[in-house]
Protein backbone atom coordinates (compact mmCIF):
# COMPACT_ATOMS: atom_id res chain seq x y z
CA UNK A 1 0.00 0.00 0.00
CA UNK A 2 1.31 3.43 -0.91
CA UNK A 3 1.90 5.90 1.85
CA UNK A 4 -0.32 9.00 1.56
CA UNK A 5 1.49 11.96 0.10
CA UNK A 6 2.28 14.94 2.29
CA UNK A 7 -0.04 17.08 0.19
CA UNK A 8 -2.95 14.68 0.71
CA UNK A 9 -2.37 14.69 4.47
CA UNK A 10 -2.35 18.46 4.77
CA UNK A 11 -5.59 20.12 5.79
CA UNK A 12 -7.23 22.20 3.04
CA UNK A 13 -8.00 25.87 3.47
CA UNK A 14 -11.18 27.59 2.28
CA UNK A 15 -10.75 31.21 1.21
CA UNK A 16 -14.12 32.78 2.06
CA UNK A 17 -15.13 36.34 1.23
CA UNK A 18 -18.66 36.90 2.60
CA UNK A 19 -20.50 39.43 0.50
CA UNK A 20 -18.87 38.50 -2.80
CA UNK A 21 -21.25 37.15 -5.47
CA UNK A 22 -22.57 33.78 -4.34
CA UNK A 23 -20.74 33.77 -0.99
CA UNK A 24 -23.81 34.09 1.21
CA UNK A 25 -25.35 32.29 4.18
CA UNK A 26 -26.51 29.42 1.97
CA UNK A 27 -23.02 28.72 0.62
CA UNK A 28 -21.34 29.04 4.03
CA UNK A 29 -23.78 26.59 5.58
CA UNK A 30 -23.35 24.17 2.68
CA UNK A 31 -19.55 24.23 2.88
CA UNK A 32 -19.64 23.82 6.66
CA UNK A 33 -21.63 20.60 6.24
CA UNK A 34 -18.94 18.86 4.18
CA UNK A 35 -17.06 15.93 5.66
CA UNK A 36 -13.74 17.35 4.48
CA UNK A 37 -14.36 20.78 5.95
CA UNK A 38 -11.01 22.36 6.76
CA UNK A 39 -9.98 25.66 8.20
CA UNK A 40 -11.04 28.96 6.68
CA UNK A 41 -9.31 32.20 5.77
CA UNK A 42 -11.84 35.01 5.90
CA UNK A 43 -11.62 38.17 3.81
CA UNK A 44 -13.42 40.97 5.62
CA UNK A 45 -14.20 42.33 9.05
CA UNK A 46 -14.29 40.66 12.46
CA UNK A 47 -18.04 40.43 12.02
CA UNK A 48 -17.50 38.40 8.83
CA UNK A 49 -15.06 36.10 10.64
CA UNK A 50 -17.55 35.60 13.49
CA UNK A 51 -20.25 34.83 10.97
CA UNK A 52 -18.10 32.15 9.32
CA UNK A 53 -17.05 30.71 12.70
CA UNK A 54 -20.71 30.51 13.77
CA UNK A 55 -21.30 28.04 10.93
CA UNK A 56 -18.67 25.70 12.40
CA UNK A 57 -15.48 26.69 10.60
CA UNK A 58 -12.16 26.96 12.39
CA UNK A 59 -10.70 30.33 11.45
CA UNK A 60 -7.07 30.02 10.35
CA UNK A 61 -6.67 33.72 9.67
CA UNK A 62 -8.37 36.88 8.51
CA UNK A 63 -7.51 39.40 5.82
CA UNK A 64 -8.91 42.73 7.10
CA UNK A 65 -9.60 43.96 3.57
CA UNK A 66 -12.86 45.28 2.19
CA UNK A 67 -14.26 43.09 -0.58
CA UNK A 68 -14.96 46.32 -2.47
CA UNK A 69 -11.24 46.73 -3.09
CA UNK A 70 -9.70 45.16 -6.19
CA UNK A 71 -9.18 41.46 -5.48
CA UNK A 72 -5.64 41.59 -6.87
CA UNK A 73 -4.85 43.85 -3.91
CA UNK A 74 -5.68 40.93 -1.59
CA UNK A 75 -2.88 38.79 -3.01
CA UNK A 76 0.07 40.26 -1.11
CA UNK A 77 -1.74 39.99 2.24
CA UNK A 78 -2.88 36.46 1.42
CA UNK A 79 0.66 35.42 0.47
CA UNK A 80 2.06 36.71 3.78
CA UNK A 81 -0.68 34.97 5.76
CA UNK A 82 -0.12 31.66 3.98
CA UNK A 83 3.60 31.83 4.72
CA UNK A 84 2.87 32.42 8.41
CA UNK A 85 0.46 29.48 8.52
CA UNK A 86 3.04 27.12 7.10
CA UNK A 87 2.41 24.08 4.88
CA UNK A 88 -1.23 23.54 3.95
CA UNK A 89 -3.27 21.50 1.54
CA UNK A 90 -5.23 22.86 -1.37
CA UNK A 91 -6.57 26.38 -1.16
CA UNK A 92 -10.25 26.26 -2.15
CA UNK A 93 -12.03 29.29 -3.58
CA UNK A 94 -15.75 29.80 -4.24
CA UNK A 95 -15.94 33.21 -5.93
CA UNK A 96 -14.19 35.02 -8.77
CA UNK A 97 -12.59 37.67 -6.50
CA UNK A 98 -11.17 35.00 -4.18
CA UNK A 99 -9.89 33.05 -7.18
CA UNK A 100 -8.08 36.10 -8.57
CA UNK A 101 -6.49 36.78 -5.16
CA UNK A 102 -5.39 33.14 -4.85
CA UNK A 103 -3.82 33.15 -8.30
CA UNK A 104 -1.72 36.15 -7.30
CA UNK A 105 -0.51 34.27 -4.21
CA UNK A 106 -0.16 30.85 -5.85
CA UNK A 107 3.58 30.56 -5.15
CA UNK A 108 2.73 30.13 -1.46
CA UNK A 109 0.27 27.23 -1.83
CA UNK A 110 0.61 23.58 -2.77
CA UNK A 111 -2.52 23.51 -4.90
CA UNK A 112 -5.56 25.50 -5.92
CA UNK A 113 -9.07 24.05 -6.08
CA UNK A 114 -11.05 26.73 -7.89
CA UNK A 115 -14.85 26.68 -7.78
CA UNK A 116 -17.27 29.52 -8.51
CA UNK A 117 -20.86 29.64 -7.24
CA UNK A 118 -21.90 32.90 -8.95
CA UNK A 119 -20.33 35.64 -11.05
CA UNK A 120 -20.29 39.39 -10.59
CA UNK A 121 -21.64 41.88 -13.09
CA UNK A 122 -18.16 43.16 -13.91
CA UNK A 123 -15.38 40.86 -15.00
CA UNK A 124 -12.46 41.05 -12.52
CA UNK A 125 -9.22 42.43 -13.89
CA UNK A 126 -6.64 39.66 -14.20
CA UNK A 127 -3.90 38.92 -16.71
CA UNK A 128 -4.90 36.41 -19.42
CA UNK A 129 -1.98 34.10 -18.63
CA UNK A 130 -3.13 33.85 -15.02
CA UNK A 131 -6.60 32.78 -16.11
CA UNK A 132 -5.15 29.64 -17.69
CA UNK A 133 -3.17 28.49 -14.66
CA UNK A 134 -6.13 26.64 -13.18
CA UNK A 135 -9.25 24.90 -14.41
CA UNK A 136 -12.28 26.62 -12.87
CA UNK A 137 -15.24 24.49 -11.82
CA UNK A 138 -18.66 26.13 -11.97
CA UNK A 139 -21.35 25.01 -9.54
CA UNK A 140 -24.15 23.93 -11.82
CA UNK A 141 -24.49 24.13 -15.58
CA UNK A 142 -25.40 27.80 -16.00
CA UNK A 143 -22.14 29.49 -15.04
CA UNK A 144 -19.79 27.60 -17.37
CA UNK A 145 -20.56 29.65 -20.51
CA UNK A 146 -20.28 32.90 -18.53
CA UNK A 147 -16.90 31.94 -17.12
CA UNK A 148 -15.67 30.79 -20.53
CA UNK A 149 -16.60 34.14 -22.10
CA UNK A 150 -14.64 35.85 -19.33
CA UNK A 151 -11.53 33.97 -20.38
CA UNK A 152 -11.34 31.24 -17.71
CA UNK A 153 -10.21 27.72 -18.51
CA UNK A 154 -13.06 25.43 -17.50
CA UNK A 155 -12.88 22.20 -15.60
CA UNK A 156 -15.78 19.77 -15.11
CA UNK A 157 -18.72 21.48 -13.38
CA UNK A 158 -19.53 20.73 -9.76
CA UNK A 159 -22.88 19.02 -9.43
CA UNK A 160 -25.12 20.71 -6.91
CA UNK A 161 -26.39 17.27 -5.89
CA UNK A 162 -22.91 16.35 -4.65
CA UNK A 163 -22.76 19.31 -2.28
CA UNK A 164 -24.35 18.46 1.07
CA UNK A 165 -27.55 20.05 2.21
CA UNK A 166 -27.13 21.17 5.82
CA UNK A 167 -30.87 21.19 6.47
CA UNK A 168 -32.35 17.95 7.77
CA UNK A 169 -35.65 16.72 6.32
CA UNK A 170 -38.67 17.54 8.41
CA UNK A 171 -42.26 18.56 7.87
CA UNK A 172 -42.49 22.36 7.85
CA UNK A 173 -45.10 23.78 10.22
CA UNK A 174 -48.30 24.85 8.61
CA UNK A 175 -48.64 28.58 8.86
CA UNK A 176 -51.16 31.22 8.01
CA UNK A 177 -50.22 34.62 6.69
CA UNK A 178 -49.89 37.31 9.32
CA UNK A 179 -52.08 39.41 7.05
CA UNK A 180 -54.14 37.08 4.84
CA UNK A 181 -54.61 39.88 2.32
CA UNK A 182 -50.90 40.67 1.89
CA UNK A 183 -48.37 38.61 -0.05
CA UNK A 184 -44.87 38.86 1.47
CA UNK A 185 -42.17 38.38 -1.17
CA UNK A 186 -38.43 38.07 -0.49
CA UNK A 187 -35.92 39.23 -3.08
CA UNK A 188 -33.58 36.25 -3.08
CA UNK A 189 -31.00 37.13 -5.69
CA UNK A 190 -27.36 36.19 -5.31
CA UNK A 191 -25.58 38.19 -6.54
CA UNK A 192 -27.77 41.21 -5.99
CA UNK A 193 -28.15 43.74 -8.80
CA UNK A 194 -29.95 47.08 -9.00
CA UNK A 195 -31.68 46.14 -12.28
CA UNK A 196 -33.21 43.10 -10.61
CA UNK A 197 -34.74 45.30 -7.92
CA UNK A 198 -36.54 47.47 -10.43
CA UNK A 199 -37.82 44.38 -12.22
CA UNK A 200 -39.21 43.03 -8.95
CA UNK A 201 -40.79 46.31 -7.92
CA UNK A 202 -42.30 46.85 -11.37
CA UNK A 203 -44.03 43.46 -11.21
CA UNK A 204 -45.20 44.14 -7.64
CA UNK A 205 -46.60 47.51 -8.72
CA UNK A 206 -48.56 45.83 -11.51
CA UNK A 207 -50.09 43.44 -8.97
CA UNK A 208 -50.93 46.35 -6.65
CA UNK A 209 -52.64 48.25 -9.46
CA UNK A 210 -54.74 45.11 -9.99
CA UNK A 211 -55.91 45.37 -6.38
CA UNK A 212 -53.50 43.10 -4.45
CA UNK A 213 -51.33 44.01 -1.49
CA UNK A 214 -47.63 43.17 -1.83
CA UNK A 215 -44.78 43.54 0.69
CA UNK A 216 -41.32 43.21 -0.85
CA UNK A 217 -38.47 42.36 1.55
CA UNK A 218 -34.99 43.39 0.42
CA UNK A 219 -31.54 43.22 1.96
CA UNK A 220 -29.85 46.44 3.08
CA UNK A 221 -26.91 45.22 0.98
CA UNK A 222 -28.98 45.39 -2.18
CA UNK A 223 -27.37 48.06 -4.40
CA UNK A 224 -30.64 49.93 -4.90
CA UNK A 225 -32.55 49.28 -1.68
CA UNK A 226 -32.91 52.98 -0.73
CA UNK A 227 -34.05 53.94 -4.21
CA UNK A 228 -36.58 51.10 -4.24
CA UNK A 229 -37.97 52.28 -0.93
CA UNK A 230 -38.27 55.88 -2.08
CA UNK A 231 -39.94 54.75 -5.31
CA UNK A 232 -42.48 52.74 -3.31
CA UNK A 233 -43.12 55.77 -1.08
CA UNK A 234 -43.77 57.91 -4.14
CA UNK A 235 -46.15 55.37 -5.63
CA UNK A 236 -48.10 55.11 -2.37
CA UNK A 237 -48.38 58.87 -2.14
CA UNK A 238 -49.50 59.19 -5.77
CA UNK A 239 -52.06 56.40 -5.64
CA UNK A 240 -53.35 57.00 -2.09
CA UNK A 241 -52.90 53.27 -1.53
CA UNK A 242 -50.89 51.49 1.12
CA UNK A 243 -50.86 48.18 -0.71
CA UNK A 244 -47.20 48.29 -1.78
CA UNK A 245 -44.52 48.23 0.90
CA UNK A 246 -40.77 47.76 0.84
CA UNK A 247 -39.21 46.27 3.96
CA UNK A 248 -35.45 46.48 4.43
CA UNK A 249 -34.13 43.66 6.62
CA UNK A 250 -30.77 41.82 6.61
CA UNK A 251 -32.36 38.54 7.68
CA UNK A 252 -33.70 38.06 4.16
CA UNK A 253 -30.15 37.07 3.16
CA UNK A 254 -30.53 33.86 5.19
CA UNK A 255 -33.37 31.56 4.07
CA UNK A 256 -33.28 29.77 7.43
CA UNK A 257 -34.15 32.99 9.26
CA UNK A 258 -36.60 34.41 6.73
CA UNK A 259 -38.58 31.27 5.88
CA UNK A 260 -41.19 31.70 8.62
CA UNK A 261 -41.99 35.25 7.58
CA UNK A 262 -42.20 35.24 3.80
CA UNK A 263 -44.65 33.58 1.45
CA UNK A 264 -42.59 33.52 -1.72
CA UNK A 265 -38.95 33.95 -2.76
CA UNK A 266 -38.25 35.61 -6.09
CA UNK A 267 -35.01 35.78 -8.05
CA UNK A 268 -35.85 38.54 -10.51
CA UNK A 269 -33.04 38.39 -13.08
CA UNK A 270 -32.60 40.88 -15.88
CA UNK A 271 -32.15 39.45 -19.38
CA UNK A 272 -28.53 40.62 -19.48
CA UNK A 273 -27.69 38.50 -16.41
CA UNK A 274 -29.22 35.14 -17.32
CA UNK A 275 -27.10 32.42 -15.77
CA UNK A 276 -25.70 34.55 -12.94
CA UNK A 277 -27.93 33.06 -10.24
CA UNK A 278 -26.37 30.95 -7.49
CA UNK A 279 -27.96 27.50 -7.51
CA UNK A 280 -26.80 26.99 -3.92
CA UNK A 281 -28.90 29.97 -2.84
CA UNK A 282 -31.88 28.79 -4.87
CA UNK A 283 -31.72 25.35 -3.26
CA UNK A 284 -31.48 26.87 0.22
CA UNK A 285 -34.79 28.71 -0.23
CA UNK A 286 -36.50 25.57 -1.48
CA UNK A 287 -35.02 23.51 1.35
CA UNK A 288 -36.45 26.02 3.80
CA UNK A 289 -39.91 25.30 2.38
CA UNK A 290 -40.29 28.59 0.49
CA UNK A 291 -41.63 28.40 -3.09
CA UNK A 292 -39.18 29.95 -5.54
CA UNK A 293 -39.78 32.02 -8.67
CA UNK A 294 -36.61 32.05 -10.77
CA UNK A 295 -35.42 32.48 -14.36
CA UNK A 296 -35.74 29.65 -16.83
CA UNK A 297 -32.19 28.31 -17.16
CA UNK A 298 -30.74 24.85 -17.68
CA UNK A 299 -29.45 24.62 -14.11
CA UNK A 300 -32.70 25.75 -12.50
CA UNK A 301 -34.76 23.39 -14.66
CA UNK A 302 -32.96 20.57 -12.89
CA UNK A 303 -33.67 22.10 -9.48
CA UNK A 304 -37.17 23.59 -9.60
CA UNK A 305 -40.19 21.51 -10.55
CA UNK A 306 -42.13 24.20 -12.41
CA UNK A 307 -45.63 24.55 -11.02
CA UNK A 308 -44.94 22.19 -8.10
CA UNK A 309 -42.42 23.86 -5.78
CA UNK A 310 -41.92 27.06 -7.75
CA UNK A 311 -42.18 28.76 -11.11
CA UNK A 312 -39.60 29.24 -13.86
CA UNK A 313 -40.07 32.32 -16.03
CA UNK A 314 -38.20 33.88 -18.96
CA UNK A 315 -35.50 36.17 -17.60
CA UNK A 316 -36.54 39.80 -17.47
CA UNK A 317 -40.24 39.13 -18.17
CA UNK A 318 -41.94 41.55 -15.79
CA UNK A 319 -45.44 40.72 -17.00
CA UNK A 320 -44.93 37.00 -16.40
CA UNK A 321 -43.68 37.73 -12.89
CA UNK A 322 -46.68 39.98 -12.21
CA UNK A 323 -49.04 37.19 -13.32
CA UNK A 324 -47.38 34.77 -10.90
CA UNK A 325 -47.75 37.26 -8.04
CA UNK A 326 -51.43 37.69 -8.85
CA UNK A 327 -51.96 33.94 -9.02
CA UNK A 328 -50.40 33.09 -5.67
CA UNK A 329 -51.88 36.16 -3.96
CA UNK A 330 -55.36 34.94 -4.90
CA UNK A 331 -54.78 31.29 -3.95
CA UNK A 332 -53.24 30.74 -0.48
CA UNK A 333 -53.87 27.00 -0.80
CA UNK A 334 -51.69 26.84 -3.89
CA UNK A 335 -48.93 28.70 -2.06
CA UNK A 336 -49.14 26.31 0.90
CA UNK A 337 -49.04 23.27 -1.38
CA UNK A 338 -45.96 24.64 -3.15
CA UNK A 339 -44.31 25.27 0.21
CA UNK A 340 -44.81 21.68 1.31
CA UNK A 341 -43.65 20.40 -2.08
CA UNK A 342 -40.44 22.44 -1.78
CA UNK A 343 -39.79 21.07 1.70
CA UNK A 344 -40.56 17.50 0.65
CA UNK A 345 -38.30 17.62 -2.44
CA UNK A 346 -35.34 19.43 -0.93
CA UNK A 347 -35.59 18.83 2.81
CA UNK A 348 -36.36 21.59 5.29
CA UNK A 349 -36.21 22.57 8.89
CA UNK A 350 -37.64 25.97 9.49
CA UNK A 351 -36.12 28.10 12.19
CA UNK A 352 -38.45 29.53 14.80
CA UNK A 353 -35.85 31.99 16.07
CA UNK A 354 -38.04 34.80 14.82
CA UNK A 355 -41.79 34.83 15.21
CA UNK A 356 -44.07 35.02 12.23
CA UNK A 357 -44.33 38.51 10.86
CA UNK A 358 -41.09 39.70 12.44
CA UNK A 359 -39.60 40.79 9.12
CA UNK A 360 -42.40 43.20 8.42
CA UNK A 361 -43.04 44.27 11.99
CA UNK A 362 -39.48 44.67 13.26
CA UNK A 363 -37.97 46.31 10.20
CA UNK A 364 -40.84 48.62 9.40
CA UNK A 365 -42.19 49.63 6.02
CA UNK A 366 -40.40 52.21 3.96
CA UNK A 367 -43.65 52.95 2.19
CA UNK A 368 -45.30 53.91 5.44
CA UNK A 369 -42.20 55.69 6.75
CA UNK A 370 -40.25 57.63 4.15
CA UNK A 371 -37.22 58.02 6.40
CA UNK A 372 -36.74 54.25 6.54
CA UNK A 373 -36.06 54.14 2.84
CA UNK A 374 -33.12 56.52 3.12
CA UNK A 375 -31.40 54.88 6.09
Amino acid sequence: MHEPTVKAMLEPLDLLDPGSPGVDAALLRTLAARRDRGRAIVVGSEFDADRVAAEGFQIAGRLPISIRRTSRMWSASLRRLLHRLGPAGALRTWSEPALVAALGASDAISGLDASVSAVSTRTPLVEPWLRHRVAVRAIGEDLGPRLFRRGWRLGPPRSLALLPSPLLPSEPPRRARVDPDTLVVAMAGSPLDALDGWLMLGAAASAVVAGRAITVVVSPNHPGCRELGRWACGMVAASASNRLRVVIDPRVEDPRLAAMDVDLAVMPVHRARTGDVSLVTARAWLAAGVPLVAPLTRGLVGLVDDGVDGRLLPAGDRNALARVLLRVADDPTLLEDMSHAAAARHGARRSSAFGRGSLAQDAGSSAANASAASR
